[in-house]
């Protein structure tokens, strides 16, 4: 019997048929469905809250008073919201809905859900963003150093082309000594330093320019690859220093890639694929020598197959196809949450304590209700016990009063 059936008879005037009987929310209240949930709901509430007031200064990133004081007040928040939250639905939500309120149900499981959620992803964030950010660190120091590694590749690949340009400027300076000594090019009566000699000349200068542009390159990519392998060494070594607060740890790793990433770049730069390229494509077009077309001819020839040969080296250089990573952004609650697998017991710990918990008790708590109120209804509807015959005065008997 509801209140507001009561209140019907009064208005009425009439009495109240029902007035010795207790609303349901009433006795429910007086008499709760679990004995335990006096203590457990606070224990719960309090542990939500002490994880939270774990959590929150990594979290919020406190350093100075003002942000511990905002720690202790986002503490003292959850643990009143989770308390308050649960112990209604409970105390007040579970008998509504076992009495068929559909919306006390949706109000109340919704309320548990969203504030378990809550805390549960803050307090996972707060207990696990200093290590994500360390994760996050790492990961992007092996991608700095698998791109490191490939510019370092191009420069050990561009080395074998110092062969090929070696071969080059033996064979123009034979030749070019030849055509001096007995024309062997020109196929002309004359010897000396003639147009032919010249052009031969040229040519051996222009490959002794670049071989020695590549050694420099080469030497340079060299040192590049020593300092960047003390760089990564102390990358590793920041990144994992715990004794560090995250603060300049981060700073400092940031500072480390930073260089890292010079260096990189600078091997890559100091191979000069690109100059040996566009040597290659002079070799192919030859020489001219003027007044001696067959002589720049034989001398085309030559330089082809010098052409071939160098571009059969450039050839097995492979382009890089690592990008240059960028430094990660400041971790965030959703970064720790791309991590939750690294952290999962964790999180199984928490869902279980800010929602399996409270979820568990409110359904225990309906079933309760639910089940006392049908008893209470099968009671209500058996017959009364017929009330027994009161005994005929003494002395009256069958016909008397009848004489």
């Amino acid at each position: 019997m509801s209140e507001s059936d009561h209140d019907d008879w009064s208005r009425r005037g009439a009495a109240d048929p029902f007035a010795g009987e207790v609303p349901a929310t009433r006795r429910f209240r007086k008499k709760p469905a679990l004995h335990y949930t006096t203590w457990l709901v606070p224990v719960q509430a309090l542990a939500a809250a002490g994880l939270m007031g774990l959590a929150a200064p990594a979290l919020l990133g406190a350093e100075g008073l003002v942000d511990h004081l905002k720690c202790g007040l986002l503490t003292v928040a959850a643990a009143a919201v989770v308390f308050g939250v649960n112990r209604t639905a409970l105390d007040r939500g579970a008998p509504y809905a076992a009495m068929g309120s559909r919306l006390a149900m949706g109000a109340s499981l919704s309320a548990m859900l969203v504030v378990g959620a809550g805390t549960a992803t803050a307090t996972f964030g707060g207990l696990t963003i200093e290590k994500t950010g360390q994760v996050r660190m790492e990961a992007f120091g092996a991608e700095q150093a698998a791109y490191a590694e490939a510019q370092g590749r191009v420069a050990l690949e561009a080395a074998q082309a110092e062969a090929a340009l070696q071969s080059i400027i033996e064979e123009i300076e034979e030749t070019a000594r030849c055509e001096k000594v007995s024309s062997c090019v020109s196929r002309s009566s004359q010897t000396g330093e003639g147009p032919v000699h010249f052009a031969l000349h040229g040519e051996w200068q222009r490959a002794g320019a670049v071989a020695t542009q590549l050694r420099e390159g080469l030497m340079a990519a060299d040192q590049l690859t020593d300092q960047l392998e003390a760089l990564n060494v102390d990358y590793a070594r920041v990144v994992a220093d715990e004794t560090l607060d995250p603060k300049t740890r981060r700073g400092e790793a940031q500072r480390l890639a930073s260089r890292i990433s010079q260096a990189a770049a600078g091997i890559g730069q100091a191979a000069p694929v690109a100059l040996l390229r566009g040597y290659a494509e002079e070799l192919e077009r030859g020489v001219a020598v003027p007044g001696n077309p067959e002589a720049a001819a034989r001398i085309g020839r030559m330089m082809q197959g010098h052409a071939d040969g160098l571009k059969a080296v450039l050839g097995e250089i492979r382009p890089v196809e690592a990008t240059l990573p960028t430094f990660p952004s400041q971790t965030g609650v959703a970064d720790t949450l791309s991590e939750i697998g690294r952290f999962l017991p964790l999180a199984i710990l928490l869902l279980a304590t800010e929602i399996a918990l409270p979820l568990l008790l409110w359904t225990l708590a309906f079933v309760s209700f639910r089940d006392r109120l049908e008893r209470e209804e099968d009671e209500a509807e058996e017959p009364a016990p017929a009330a027994p015959r009161r005994g005929r005065p003494a002395g009256s008997r069958r016909g008397e009063g009848s004489a």
